[in-house]
């Protein structure tokens, strides 16, 4: 090991263990070299082996599947078109804009019409009648619109036409046409004037539409994450397979080597047993590992895939980006600022307070006295046959002409119009002032709810943060261990060959090597995590 070697392997683990780092550590990146296309095979020599392996592009275990190979961005993408739950989550936008559609359809005019036929016989109570029973015949025609208006007035607007023909000798027009017309506008002075349940009911609504889109940015943000990480612990699972296979193979070659001495006399036979069970633990550690890329492998499948019907269910995927590890300095204040200005779980609360806001005023508002004012004009006209008789019950002398436009032309002679003002107001007002007191208590405690969220998101921020710091110097350490103790496996390798070493230590030093490695690439996969995390938190909560 030359001079500067091992000053590097010195300041590693001091750095691992206080927290310093040596600044050309610091200025080097972490990076994943190439490892072999495929897996050493049993023959291979521990010396020649030992310093070798890098995590880098391992194959996933033939299972007689199709293999698959997909790059990060190609995972994200068939999340993003494929996963479940985001496909049930895109729906609840368009919910929220129908439910809008359907609240502001109250401020759409509502259109009335009404046609009537009546024909009544009745009793005559009058000697001027003309008759002892009196018949008669009325038929209807009204039409109308009413709109409540985005200001709180209630608009009604009524035309009305009636025909009818009576057989009693007193009518001057027989039949008798009649248009009428009349507008109605109601207005709220006091309660229901700046607010009303129906204008807040709307406000709410969007401000729900907001929270929607948010809710379903969040899962997506989440998604991704997720489907980061179950992309990096696939690789890791294959990596592991990896290692594992590399160990077992040296541990092999070291059971032939020592038959090999057994048979020459030597090495003694019972020095065989440690190898052999080195060899079996492997296979164990190997069967365990298999185990965890197929349940890794299905939990990315689950992200990704649209049913069990979905080609890349059906394949075996290949997470084919490299582990390259870059040293990354986090802004904490400026990661901070991001996460408070677009967190969604802040801004929802704060949509949310906006929320309890709006009923707090709906509440104030109906502590006030109900004023209505009410305005109306109307206007009627009368048309028909007009029969001129020599006295009230007399003979019909002459009839001058007319008809419905008669009616129409004479809506203007008879004209009247109203306004009442209409109050109300229930004495004392306990159970609105009630209602009011503690909304009003409800709406400081959100308020103070929102400074907690945002204390939490600072904290959250600045421990993902830490995160990443901690754990580029936990990797740096890591990669130091392993780098030593693949010389230390190498050189009790060739001390063994020499008869400088016993055979437990070479078996020690092997399985030293295999947790170095698999260390290693834990913390090479617990880095880039901690980093997706350091992402998230400034996104979602």
């Amino acid at each position: 090991m030359t001079t500067r070697m091992m000053k590097l392997t010195v300041w590693g683990l001091v750095g691992a263990l206080t927290g310093i780092v040596p600044l050309s550590a610091q200025q080097a990146p972490v990076q994943a070299p190439t490892t072999p296309q495929t897996a050493p095979q049993g023959n291979v020599a521990p010396g020649s082996t030992m310093n070798q392996y890098v995590v880098g592009q391992a194959k996933p275990p033939e299972t007689g599947a199709p293999r698959l190979d997909l790059t990060m961005d190609d995972v994200i993408n068939l999340a993003l078109e494929h996963n479940l739950d985001l496909q049930v989550a895109k729906l609840n936008p368009q919910i929220q804009d129908y439910s809008l559609q359907q609240a502001r359809a109250v401020y759409r005019p509502t259109m009335t019409s009404q046609f009537g036929y009546n024909n009544a016989q009745s009793q005559s109570t009058s000697t001027i009648e003309g008759g002892t029973v009196i018949s008669s015949t009325t038929q209807t025609y009204n039409a109308g619109a009413t709109q409540l208006l985005p200001w709180g007035e209630n608009f009604t607007f009524s035309f009305g036409n009636t025909r009818s023909y009576t057989s009693a000798s007193t009518s001057s027009f027989n039949p008798s046409l009649r248009a009428s017309m009349s507008f109605n506008v109601t207005q709220s002075l006091l309660q229901g004037r700046k607010t009303d349940q129906t204008r807040t009911n709307l406000k709410m609504l969007d401000y729900t539409r907001q929270v929607t889109d948010l809710t379903l940015k969040a899962l997506i943000a989440d998604t991704i994450a997720q489907v980061r990480d179950a992309y990096w612990d696939l690789r890791s699972s294959i990596e592991q397979i990896e290692i594992t296979k590399q160990t077992l193979a040296l541990a092999q070659k070291l059971v032939e080597d020592n038959n090999a001495k057994v048979t020459v006399g030597t090495l003694a036979p019972l020095d065989v047993l440690s190898a052999q069970s080195a060899v079996a633990q492997q296979q164990v550690t190997l069967a365990n590992n298999v185990s965890t890329w197929q349940t890794r492998e299905l939990a990315l499948k689950r992200l990704i895939v649209g049913g069990t019907d979905d080609d890349v269910y059906k394949a075996t995927i290949n997470p084919v980006d490299r582990l390259d590890v870059t040293k990354v300095t986090p802004d904490i204040p400026g990661a901070i600022t991001t996460a408070l200005g677009q967190r969604t779980d802040l801004v929802s609360a704060k949509l949310n307070l906006s929320k309890t806001e709006l009923n707090l005023r709906l509440l104030e508002d109906q502590v006030k006295p109900s004023l209505n004012l009410t305005g109306g004009y109307s206007l009627s006209g009368v048309g028909g046959p007009q029969l001129s008789r020599t006295s009230i019950t007399g003979t019909v002398t002459d009839t001058i002409p007319g008809g419905y436009l008669d009616a129409l032309g004479r809506l203007q002679q008879n004209p009247t119009w109203n306004v009442n003002f209409n109050l109300s107001y229930p004495l004392g007002q306990v159970a609105a002032r009630a209602s009011l007191a503690s909304n009003r208590l409800s709406f400081e405690q959100a308020k103070t709810q929102i400074k907690v969220t945002e204390f939490t998101i600072s904290t959250a921020v600045t421990n993902a943060a830490l995160a990443v710091q901690n754990g580029y110097i936990a990797l740096q350490a890591s990669s130091v261990s392993r780098d030593l103790a693949e010389r230390t496996a190498a050189a009790e390798q060739s001390k063994f060959e020499v008869g400088l070493s016993t055979n437990y230590n070479v078996v020690q030093a092997l399985n030293d090597l295999n947790s170095a490695r698999l260390s290693e690439l834990n913390q090479m996969i617990s880095y880039i995590k901690a980093l997706i995390e350091y992402e998230r938190v400034q996104a979602v909560g």
